[in-house]
């Protein structure tokens, strides 16, 4: 079958064509020229328009590089660790007994909490230390953890 024969097959929607359709771009071509739907379409499409003059210099303003978004949480997580080492270190320089003391109660703890009342009476103000670092480290793993969950700020969705 030649294209002359197959076209009008084509355009009455024959599947007889359809093989012929298989091999010949050209007659590909026409039918998708021939075809009303697609011409719909075309004329349904809007027309192109220019963008905006400040679009663009707007877009790259508002554009943050993927590796500045790691940049805050691990400047957090940096200053937490140096912090629990910094208090780590001044509590077994400064406060060594309370550290020995809490290693000593470890023990009782476990069996029946003997003891823990001089620990607190003794060592309030360490324990009071001991407490807000903790507070303050479980706290800035909770903001990383959070922060590290969204999606960067300020981007196109």
């Amino acid at each position: 079958m030649n294209c002359s024969q197959a076209r009008p097959l084509l355009a009455a929607g024959d599947p007889a064509a359809d093989a012929h359709l298989e091999d010949c771009a050209a007659c590909g071509d026409w039918l998708e020229a021939e075809d009303r739907v697609i011409a719909r379409f075309r004329a349904a499409r809007p027309e192109s328009l220019p963008a905006p003059a400040g679009l663009r210099q707007g877009v790259l303003r508002g554009w943050v590089p993927a590796r500045r978004r790691w940049v805050t949480p691990t400047l957090l997580g940096g200053a937490a660790a140096v912090l629990v080492a910094a208090t780590i270190f001044a509590l077994s320089v400064y406060q060594s007994a309370l550290l020995v003391t809490a290693g000593e109660y470890s023990r009782p703890v476990l069996g029946g909490f003997a003891g823990p009342r001089e620990l607190l009476l003794d060592n309030l103000s360490g324990l009071v230390g001991l407490a807000a670092l903790s507070l303050l480290a479980m706290t800035v793993a909770g903001f990383l953890y959070r922060e590290l969950g969204r999606p960067a700020r300020g981007r196109a969705r």
